[in-house]
């Protein structure tokens, strides 16, 4: 049986993007690295952090796609940046083993137009790199 992948939608802001990170004090990024992730557990069910923790203990290599939607456009760089932010959160919530490419295969990010959100959607990879 193929398993539903997990969907969650963070609304209503973005992470920094990777230019506005460089320009940004240390600490600063750290509380609002926080803040997004507690913006990240809001938005996930406890269906989806179980099914996400049950694909890390059983040792699945995952895909993860996100989408961006927001008033204006980013370039790639920016766009990948965001992923990287809301990976880190997964991970320090031990939703994730890691996010390194041994266990997550990061998708090319999309965007479209509309107000602030970006969503995760996250499936598990076979062996053979189709998604299950």
């Amino acid at each position: 049986m193929k398993p539903n992948p997990v969907v969650f939608t963070v609304k209503g802001m973005l992470p920094l993007s990777l230019n506005q990170m460089l320009r940004t004090h240390p600490m600063k990024r750290y509380r609002l690295s926080q803040e997004f992730g507690m913006l990240i557990k809001a938005a996930a069910t406890k269906e989806d952090i179980r099914c996400l923790r049950a694909w890390r203990d059983l040792d699945y290599k995952l895909s993860v796609k996100v989408e961006i939607t927001n008033p204006r456009e980013f370039d790639e760089d920016n766009l990948s940046g965001f992923g990287k932010w809301g990976l880190d959160q997964m991970v320090m919530m031990q939703w994730l083993r890691n996010d390194s490419p041994d266990c997550v295969r990061f998708e090319k990010p999309s965007q479209s137009k509309g107000p602030k959100s970006i969503t995760f959607r996250i499936a598990p990879i076979r062996e053979n790199n189709e998604k299950v």
